[in-house]
């Protein structure tokens, strides 16, 4: 196994533990959003479109992550397609912490 190999299958690794730790994040926030018990996330108020964007996060981590390791196990090396389900879930959990949220003021 070449040393490229070796640094790409531990990116893939380093990028669906990301991808979990997202996942993880992202089940407390829809079990809070659908039981109208949480905090911050309810105050939101997710409609139509953008609830629709936040509920579709575990089928793009599916999505991506399965063609990044088909990807992966015939030696295309595009460990990026991998790092596709990690970065659309941060930038949208940023969206909604620093644009959506509702000022203090």
């Amino acid at each position: 196994m070449s040393g490229e190999r070796v640094l790409s299958t531990f990116s893939m690794i380093l990028l669906q533990v990301a991808g979990l730790g997202i996942l993880l994040f992202w089940t407390i926030g829809a079990i809070l959003l659908l039981t109208g018990n949480g905090g911050q996330i309810n105050d939101l108020n997710l409609h139509g479109f953008w609830r629709t964007v936040y509920f579709s996060y575990p089928f793009l981590l599916i999505f991506l992550s399965a063609i990044g390791w088909l990807a992966f196990f015939r030696k295309a090396d595009l460990v990026g397609l991998a790092s596709l389900s990690v970065a659309p879930g941060v930038l949208f959990l940023m969206y909604l912490v620093f644009i959506m949220s509702p000022k203090p003021f």
